[in-house]
Protein backbone atom coordinates (compact mmCIF):
# COMPACT_ATOMS: atom_id res chain seq x y z
CA UNK A 1 0.00 0.00 0.00
CA UNK A 2 1.41 3.20 -1.62
CA UNK A 3 2.39 5.89 1.45
CA UNK A 4 0.28 8.67 1.96
CA UNK A 5 1.72 11.66 1.43
CA UNK A 6 0.98 14.08 4.31
CA UNK A 7 0.96 17.95 3.36
CA UNK A 8 2.84 19.86 6.16
CA UNK A 9 0.45 22.06 8.64
CA UNK A 10 -1.08 24.94 7.25
CA UNK A 11 0.24 28.32 8.94
CA UNK A 12 -2.08 30.60 10.23
CA UNK A 13 -1.82 34.00 11.27
CA UNK A 14 -4.10 35.33 14.33
CA UNK A 15 -4.61 39.45 14.62
CA UNK A 16 -1.95 39.44 17.95
CA UNK A 17 0.49 38.14 15.61
CA UNK A 18 0.17 40.68 13.05
CA UNK A 19 0.00 43.71 15.55
CA UNK A 20 3.48 42.55 17.32
CA UNK A 21 4.88 42.38 13.75
CA UNK A 22 3.51 46.18 13.22
CA UNK A 23 4.55 47.33 16.73
CA UNK A 24 8.34 46.46 16.08
CA UNK A 25 8.52 47.77 12.84
CA UNK A 26 7.37 50.60 14.44
CA UNK A 27 9.99 50.51 17.13
CA UNK A 28 12.38 50.61 14.77
CA UNK A 29 11.02 53.34 12.91
CA UNK A 30 10.67 55.48 15.70
CA UNK A 31 14.31 54.76 17.06
CA UNK A 32 15.73 55.70 13.60
CA UNK A 33 14.39 58.92 13.23
CA UNK A 34 15.68 59.75 17.07
CA UNK A 35 18.99 58.89 16.10
CA UNK A 36 18.63 61.41 12.73
CA UNK A 37 17.34 63.63 14.71
CA UNK A 38 19.98 64.32 17.17
CA UNK A 39 22.58 63.75 14.80
CA UNK A 40 21.37 66.69 12.66
CA UNK A 41 20.74 68.45 16.23
CA UNK A 42 24.37 68.18 16.85
CA UNK A 43 25.56 68.80 12.74
CA UNK A 44 23.30 72.22 13.24
CA UNK A 45 25.62 72.80 16.55
CA UNK A 46 28.51 72.76 15.21
CA UNK A 47 27.85 74.35 12.29
CA UNK A 48 25.99 77.61 14.65
CA UNK A 49 28.94 77.60 16.73
CA UNK A 50 31.59 77.98 14.20
CA UNK A 51 29.59 80.92 12.46
CA UNK A 52 29.18 82.38 16.02
CA UNK A 53 33.12 82.32 16.95
CA UNK A 54 34.25 83.67 13.82
CA UNK A 55 31.60 86.51 14.02
CA UNK A 56 33.17 87.14 17.62
CA UNK A 57 36.59 87.54 16.51
CA UNK A 58 35.34 90.10 13.39
CA UNK A 59 33.91 92.00 16.58
CA UNK A 60 36.86 91.66 18.52
CA UNK A 61 39.46 92.78 15.86
CA UNK A 62 36.85 95.65 15.09
CA UNK A 63 36.89 96.95 18.47
CA UNK A 64 41.11 96.86 19.04
CA UNK A 65 41.08 98.73 15.53
CA UNK A 66 38.39 101.26 16.84
CA UNK A 67 40.56 101.62 20.51
CA UNK A 68 43.63 102.00 18.37
CA UNK A 69 42.49 104.95 16.43
CA UNK A 70 41.98 106.93 19.76
CA UNK A 71 45.29 106.92 20.26
CA UNK A 72 45.81 107.87 16.34
CA UNK A 73 42.96 110.96 16.93
CA UNK A 74 44.80 112.17 20.29
CA UNK A 75 48.18 112.59 18.83
CA UNK A 76 47.14 114.34 16.18
CA UNK A 77 45.61 116.82 18.57
CA UNK A 78 48.50 116.76 20.72
CA UNK A 79 51.28 116.64 18.16
CA UNK A 80 52.57 120.37 17.58
CA UNK A 81 50.85 121.98 20.30
CA UNK A 82 52.57 124.70 22.69
CA UNK A 83 52.56 123.48 26.45
CA UNK A 84 50.27 126.52 27.21
CA UNK A 85 47.87 124.28 24.92
CA UNK A 86 47.80 121.53 27.26
CA UNK A 87 45.58 121.89 29.53
CA UNK A 88 42.66 122.77 27.42
CA UNK A 89 42.97 119.21 25.40
CA UNK A 90 43.31 117.94 28.95
CA UNK A 91 39.82 119.58 29.92
CA UNK A 92 38.38 118.58 26.40
CA UNK A 93 39.29 114.82 26.66
CA UNK A 94 37.62 114.82 30.52
CA UNK A 95 34.15 116.67 29.20
CA UNK A 96 31.68 113.10 28.99
CA UNK A 97 29.76 115.26 26.66
CA UNK A 98 32.91 114.93 24.26
CA UNK A 99 34.42 111.84 24.61
CA UNK A 100 32.21 109.69 22.26
CA UNK A 101 32.53 109.18 18.67
CA UNK A 102 30.44 106.77 16.45
CA UNK A 103 31.98 105.37 14.03
CA UNK A 104 31.40 103.08 10.87
CA UNK A 105 31.62 99.61 12.86
CA UNK A 106 31.50 100.72 16.30
CA UNK A 107 31.80 103.15 18.83
CA UNK A 108 35.23 105.18 20.19
CA UNK A 109 35.44 106.58 23.68
CA UNK A 110 38.26 108.44 25.50
CA UNK A 111 38.56 109.13 28.53
CA UNK A 112 40.27 109.66 32.01
CA UNK A 113 42.99 111.62 29.98
CA UNK A 114 45.78 113.26 31.79
CA UNK A 115 48.89 114.94 31.94
CA UNK A 116 51.65 114.76 34.55
CA UNK A 117 55.34 115.38 35.06
CA UNK A 118 57.52 117.97 37.36
CA UNK A 119 57.10 115.31 40.15
CA UNK A 120 60.43 113.79 41.66
CA UNK A 121 61.69 110.98 43.66
CA UNK A 122 65.28 110.31 44.64
CA UNK A 123 68.01 108.08 44.76
CA UNK A 124 68.50 106.70 48.71
CA UNK A 125 71.65 107.69 50.82
CA UNK A 126 73.66 105.18 49.22
CA UNK A 127 74.28 104.93 45.58
CA UNK A 128 72.49 101.87 43.43
CA UNK A 129 74.40 99.78 41.15
CA UNK A 130 71.51 99.23 38.52
CA UNK A 131 72.17 96.73 36.23
CA UNK A 132 69.62 96.55 32.32
CA UNK A 133 67.28 93.63 34.34
CA UNK A 134 67.46 94.97 37.38
CA UNK A 135 65.17 98.17 38.54
CA UNK A 136 66.39 102.11 40.50
CA UNK A 137 64.46 101.97 43.30
CA UNK A 138 63.30 105.69 44.26
CA UNK A 139 62.08 107.25 48.08
CA UNK A 140 59.92 110.31 48.25
CA UNK A 141 56.77 111.43 49.04
CA UNK A 142 54.05 108.81 48.79
CA UNK A 143 51.57 111.48 46.33
CA UNK A 144 54.49 112.19 44.04
CA UNK A 145 55.82 108.58 43.45
CA UNK A 146 51.81 108.01 42.58
CA UNK A 147 52.22 110.19 39.32
CA UNK A 148 54.86 108.63 37.80
CA UNK A 149 52.71 106.72 34.90
CA UNK A 150 52.98 103.11 35.21
CA UNK A 151 54.38 102.19 31.64
CA UNK A 152 56.96 104.09 29.34
CA UNK A 153 58.31 106.77 31.70
CA UNK A 154 61.17 109.68 30.68
CA UNK A 155 63.38 110.73 33.44
CA UNK A 156 66.16 113.01 34.15
CA UNK A 157 68.47 113.13 36.51
CA UNK A 158 69.71 115.54 38.65
CA UNK A 159 73.40 114.47 39.46
CA UNK A 160 75.92 114.19 36.05
CA UNK A 161 77.05 110.68 35.21
CA UNK A 162 79.49 110.17 33.13
CA UNK A 163 80.32 113.32 32.34
CA UNK A 164 76.53 113.59 31.13
CA UNK A 165 74.99 116.48 32.82
CA UNK A 166 71.24 115.65 33.80
CA UNK A 167 71.20 111.98 32.05
CA UNK A 168 67.47 111.08 30.60
CA UNK A 169 66.55 107.81 31.03
CA UNK A 170 63.02 105.83 29.87
CA UNK A 171 61.87 103.59 31.65
CA UNK A 172 59.91 100.56 30.30
CA UNK A 173 57.65 99.64 33.98
CA UNK A 174 57.19 101.27 37.07
CA UNK A 175 55.65 99.63 40.71
CA UNK A 176 54.95 100.43 43.80
CA UNK A 177 56.76 98.35 46.54
CA UNK A 178 55.82 99.77 49.95
CA UNK A 179 57.25 103.27 50.62
CA UNK A 180 59.55 103.17 47.42
CA UNK A 181 58.65 103.05 43.32
CA UNK A 182 60.87 100.73 41.04
CA UNK A 183 61.43 101.89 38.15
CA UNK A 184 62.09 98.81 35.36
CA UNK A 185 63.74 98.25 32.22
CA UNK A 186 65.58 101.70 31.79
CA UNK A 187 66.95 102.75 28.23
CA UNK A 188 69.26 105.59 28.02
CA UNK A 189 68.07 108.90 26.12
CA UNK A 190 71.55 110.47 26.16
CA UNK A 191 72.87 109.04 29.50
CA UNK A 192 75.37 106.11 30.11
CA UNK A 193 74.13 102.72 29.30
CA UNK A 194 73.35 100.26 31.75
CA UNK A 195 75.27 98.75 33.89
CA UNK A 196 75.80 102.00 36.02
CA UNK A 197 75.77 103.52 39.32
CA UNK A 198 72.91 105.77 40.44
CA UNK A 199 74.75 108.79 42.43
CA UNK A 200 73.26 108.76 46.27
CA UNK A 201 70.68 111.40 46.86
CA UNK A 202 70.30 112.07 43.26
CA UNK A 203 66.78 114.02 42.10
CA UNK A 204 65.18 111.49 39.53
CA UNK A 205 62.23 113.64 37.71
CA UNK A 206 59.64 112.43 35.40
CA UNK A 207 59.36 114.92 32.47
CA UNK A 208 55.40 115.75 30.79
CA UNK A 209 54.02 112.36 30.07
CA UNK A 210 49.98 111.95 28.22
CA UNK A 211 48.17 108.68 29.78
CA UNK A 212 44.52 108.03 28.36
CA UNK A 213 41.89 105.37 28.27
CA UNK A 214 40.62 104.80 24.48
CA UNK A 215 38.22 101.94 24.59
CA UNK A 216 36.45 100.74 21.23
CA UNK A 217 33.16 98.67 21.34
CA UNK A 218 31.82 96.79 18.28
CA UNK A 219 28.93 94.27 18.97
CA UNK A 220 29.51 92.08 21.88
CA UNK A 221 33.25 92.86 21.95
CA UNK A 222 34.67 95.90 24.35
CA UNK A 223 38.69 96.62 23.86
CA UNK A 224 40.02 99.00 26.27
CA UNK A 225 43.89 100.06 26.03
CA UNK A 226 45.45 102.61 28.71
CA UNK A 227 48.51 104.19 26.81
CA UNK A 228 51.49 106.37 28.16
CA UNK A 229 53.80 108.13 25.57
CA UNK A 230 56.05 111.08 26.51
CA UNK A 231 55.38 114.67 25.52
CA UNK A 232 58.47 115.73 24.10
CA UNK A 233 60.12 119.60 24.16
CA UNK A 234 57.81 121.92 21.82
CA UNK A 235 54.72 120.02 22.37
CA UNK A 236 55.43 116.68 19.95
CA UNK A 237 55.61 113.34 20.76
CA UNK A 238 58.61 111.36 22.04
CA UNK A 239 59.39 108.02 20.76
CA UNK A 240 57.31 104.86 21.03
CA UNK A 241 53.69 104.98 23.11
CA UNK A 242 53.31 101.76 25.49
CA UNK A 243 49.62 100.64 26.25
CA UNK A 244 47.98 98.25 28.38
CA UNK A 245 45.58 96.22 26.54
CA UNK A 246 42.24 94.84 28.38
CA UNK A 247 39.35 93.12 26.86
CA UNK A 248 36.77 90.28 27.57
CA UNK A 249 38.35 87.49 25.33
CA UNK A 250 41.42 85.95 24.12
CA UNK A 251 44.28 87.57 24.64
CA UNK A 252 47.00 85.25 23.91
CA UNK A 253 48.12 87.08 20.71
CA UNK A 254 50.38 89.64 22.61
CA UNK A 255 52.96 88.88 26.03
CA UNK A 256 51.45 87.92 29.07
CA UNK A 257 49.57 84.69 28.46
CA UNK A 258 46.78 82.85 27.72
CA UNK A 259 43.55 83.82 29.68
CA UNK A 260 39.96 85.38 28.15
CA UNK A 261 40.01 87.64 30.95
CA UNK A 262 42.89 89.85 31.28
CA UNK A 263 45.76 92.43 30.69
CA UNK A 264 48.98 92.69 28.59
CA UNK A 265 51.14 95.01 27.85
CA UNK A 266 52.55 96.33 24.26
CA UNK A 267 54.48 98.95 22.39
CA UNK A 268 52.71 100.90 19.53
Amino acid sequence: MPDRLVSPPATSFTPLSLSSARGSILLSLIGTIVVVALLAAGVVSLIGSSGMAEVHANQAARAYYLAESGLRYVVSEFRGQAGADYGALEEKYNDPDRQQFTLPGGTLRIYDLKISGGVAGRVGSDDQWVEPAGYLELEGASADLDAFPRYNGVVGISKSMDDVAAPRYRYRRSERVGAFLRLFDLRPLDGPALPFLFPAEAEVTLEPMLTFKSRGEAGWARRTLTYSLPLGGGGGMAGDSAFEDSGDFDLTHWAGGPGKKGKSLGVF
